[in-house]
């Protein structure tokens, strides 16, 4: 790789950082990109040499997120061989993530709803696409383990209430005044996924 492209790609990984920062100090509204150019170290019109706005910048960033989800997904399922352990391994996993990115998908979420065409456009689509990627892993794990699963129930449904179980608990953690533990939620989604709620 020429060092003309290796500068391409750190001042973008910059801009990119200086974006998540600002966004979740300050909010996406609040924060202009003349102020993402200085926290990365260039000037305004260096920017826009790399994004063609903050949307551009939030986007760029979902998808850096469920990126980073799908790779350590693709590690948990590639090398577990054990249902049980795979499933269990892949909530640590989630749950922890979004326990260390708490502060952005909080103003992520908080900001899309004051500003629909952001939600429609940008938030949405990316999130349901990196979703979407999260639940074919879990998908082809079940597939992988089909003799173990319910015959009434395809992988596909399976992964679909999996992660909606992780999702459902993990948007009402995010949103909480009070600093709860996801973690502890664990056990129940466990209890529910396999079990259901009746006796």
């Amino acid at each position: 790789m020429r060092q003309r492209e290796k500068d391409k790609i750190r001042n973008k990984g910059l801009f990119l950082a200086a974006a998540r920062e600002l966004f979740t100090e300050k909010g996406f509204r609040r924060t202009t990109m003349e102020e993402i150019a200085q926290r990365a170290g260039f000037s305004k019109a260096t920017i826009y040499n790399y994004f063609t706005g903050k949307e551009q910048l939030l986007a760029e960033l979902i998808k850096g997120v469920f990126s980073n989800l799908h790779r350590n997904a693709d590690e948990i399922f590639s090398g577990q061989s054990d249902l049980t352990e795979g499933i269990d391994a892949y909530i640590d996993m989630s749950m922890s993530y979004l326990k260390e990115n708490r502060n952005f998908f909080r103003v992520m979420m908080s900001e899309g709803f004051r500003l629909g065409s952001l939600i429609e456009d940008v938030i949405h689509p990316n999130v349901f696409a990196g979703i979407d990627g999260l639940k074919q892993k879990l998908i082809s794990f079940f597939e992988g383990h089909e003799e173990e699963l319910v015959p009434s129930l395809p992988p596909s449904e399976m992964a679909r209430m999996l992660v909606a179980l992780i999702m459902g608990y993990a948007a009402d953690w995010m949103m909480a005044d009070e600093e709860s533990d996801l973690m502890s939620k664990k056990g129940l989604i466990l209890e529910l996924f396999y079990r259901g709620a009746l006796k």
